[in-house]
């Protein structure tokens, strides 16, 4: 009788714990994988990222909710879950522009080698080409 208490006190235990799975991959416009992507299930704490190669998995309490997948220089998208255990998107990139950007020099100068750390120069020139 002990037996089948503690087999059935278990059994409750691991079903009021049940998580679902959830895995898939996020890829950009022209099909490459995203790595670092950050998915977070919406209204709570509980997220994951994307490993190098744009794939992930997160464990959610239930399949409904949305996960919300955020990363720097893509659009942020909003997806329901809908009783989905695989979840592959696409992110945009994002449109945002910044209108300035602001360096500050202290105007000390000291010899390359007095710096206790590495140093590379880069003059104006530097600073404006882009590479293609």
């Amino acid at each position: 009788m002990k037996h089948l208490l503690l087999v059935l006190t278990l059994f409750i235990c691991t079903m009021v714990n049940a998580q679902e799975t959830i895995t898939g991959t996020v890829k950009d416009t022209d099909g490459n994988t995203i790595p670092y992507v950050n998915i977070v299930l919406s209204g709570t704490l509980n997220g994951t990222t994307t490993n190098e190669n744009g794939i992930y998995t997160i464990d959610v309490p239930e399949l409904s909710g949305a996960l919300e997948f955020s990363v720097l220089g893509y659009e942020t998208k909003i997806i329901t879950i809908n009783n989905r255990r695989t979840i592959d998107i696409v992110l945009g990139d994002s449109s945002e522009v910044l209108d300035e950007v602001v360096l500050t020099a202290l105007g000390l100068k000291r010899e390359t080698k007095e710096l206790g750390y590495v140093v590379q120069s880069l003059d104006a020139k530097g600073v404006t080409e882009v590479k293609s």
